[in-house]
């Protein structure tokens, strides 16, 4: 187990033994929906959600809408949309500076995606993912990356992850990955 999935571990357990009711709401409401998952893994998911806005453990939505529209997200049920950023609850929580996404980066792109991303923008790279980020950005600024549909995608992997990076409180994990 990695150093960040410790942590998710450690931080779902402690907050499911604080908060057993909203664990047990979380199930309900992803049961109702016919989806099936761990008390553990909906705790982890809940902690990793809240530490994404700075909070170590945020009270749910009321809505149960909102609620299973996050959780979904988080069990990488539902892609990236719009939709992400019209839930009402969001506007209760404060946003970190330049977020751009309402979801934590890896519920949208996990360390091998952005690893394989960033080998096709820049073909024998040895650069850490931070400085990738950074590269690329300017590669990109200056148009050395080729404009291409495939190129789209793997830029907006990089993106996602890059805004976490630049801006990282609460959101970068003890790997250096961001949350």
């Amino acid at each position: 187990m990695d150093l960040a999935e410790a942590e998710r571990l450690d931080g779902g357990l402690r907050m499911m033994a604080e908060y057993p009711q909203h664990v047990a709401r979380f199930i309900r409401v992803l049961s109702k929906a016919g989806v099936s998952t761990t008390e553990t893994e909906v705790a982890k998911l809940w902690w990793e959600f809240s530490m994404w806005w700075a909070a170590e453990w945020l009270y749910p939505p009321r809505s149960d809408k909102e609620l299973l529209h996050i959780l979904l997200r988080g069990l990488r049920r539902l892609p990236r949309s719009e939709r992400d950023w019209d839930l009402k609850c969001l506007h209760d929580y404060d946003v970190p500076l330049g977020n751009c996404s309402a979801f934590p980066v890896r519920w949208d792109v996990t360390p091998d995606e952005f690893d394989l991303a960033v080998s096709r923008l820049l073909p024998c790279h040895q650069l850490d993912r931070r400085k990738a980020c950074t590269f690329i950005a300017q590669r990109h600024f200056v148009s050395r990356i080729e404009q291409c549909p495939e190129n789209k995608s793997d830029l907006a992997k990089v993106c996602l992850v890059a805004s976490a990076y630049f801006y990282p409180v609460g959101r970068v994990g003890p790997d250096g990955y961001p949350r």
